[in-house]
């Protein structure tokens, strides 16, 4: 949870960073 705080306090909505990081899960897993 420390790493949701730590957006919030950078301004940086969950969701934005939630959706961003998704490509990079399943690019990891393809490769």
């Amino acid at each position: 949870m420390s790493g949701t705080r730590d957006q919030d306090k950078n301004g940086i909505p969950d969701l934005m960073v939630s959706v961003s990081a998704l490509p990079e899960t399943l690019a990891g897993e393809c490769l």
